[in-house]
């Protein structure tokens, strides 16, 4: 079986006969275009470029108005994703530097006394010292 052709359904017959009625509707309406007066062709004219110039208006407004919108969505969604971690940065860079800050320093222990085989007095002498050096830190609190 074989399928139907355009021309078989007579498609290019109808296509044929709308070209011929839009040559007589533009025949007919250039000839009414040239029995219109003067004032009125101006009028069109007038009305016409009022239509074209308001048409690019609303394009330059509405290109702005998408630029704008496009601008301020970035920028808020930027915002949220570059502040947050920021400022989750600047709050541990103020931590660390505090928690720096108040390190207090530990004494260094002599060479001496880091061989493996340091006496006991020695380990009971930097027992006191430590002792000491607390109670010396901490007098004003008792």
């Amino acid at each position: 079986m074989t399928s139907p052709t355009n021309s078989s359904l007579g498609l290019n017959h109808n296509k044929q006969q709308s070209n011929e009625v839009e040559k007589q509707i533009t025949a007919a309406l250039d000839s009414l275009n040239d029995n219109l007066s003067d004032k009125v062709l101006t009028d069109i004219a007038q009305v016409r470029e009022k239509a074209l110039t308001s048409r690019q208006e609303t394009n330059q407004q509405t290109i702005s108005f998408r630029l704008a919108s496009l601008i301020n969505s970035l920028i808020s969604h930027l915002t949220l994703k570059v502040s947050l971690p920021l400022g989750v940065a600047a709050a541990l860079l103020i931590t660390l530097t505090y928690n720096n800050l108040n390190l207090q320093q530990i004494p260094e222990i002599p060479l001496a006394m880091t061989t493996t085989n340091m006496p006991s007095e020695d380990i009971t002498l930097l027992q006191d010292l430590e002792f000491i050096q607390w109670l010396a830190e901490h007098e004003q609190e008792i």
